[in-house]
């Protein structure tokens, strides 16, 4: 009885973690990512970048500034 809860409580927790991964294609480097998706407006189009870009961004704003 054990074995079959713990399977359940496993299932039920896995399907959880699916569920809250969101998969995109990042707008600057047309990778498909799984994580967090930032996101802005440039020039009125909405675009959506990964981590990797995000921080890449945040080096130029440095620079810039």
């Amino acid at each position: 009885m054990k074995k079959v809860f713990a399977f359940v409580l496993l299932g039920i927790m896995l399907l959880v973690m699916t569920a809250c991964s969101s998969t995109f294609t990042c707008d600057f480097c047309n990778k498909e990512v799984t994580g967090r998706k930032h996101t802005s407006e440039i020039l009125g189009q909405k675009v959506e970048y990964c981590d990797s870009c995000n921080s890449d961004l945040n080096e130029l704003k440095k620079l810039i500034n």
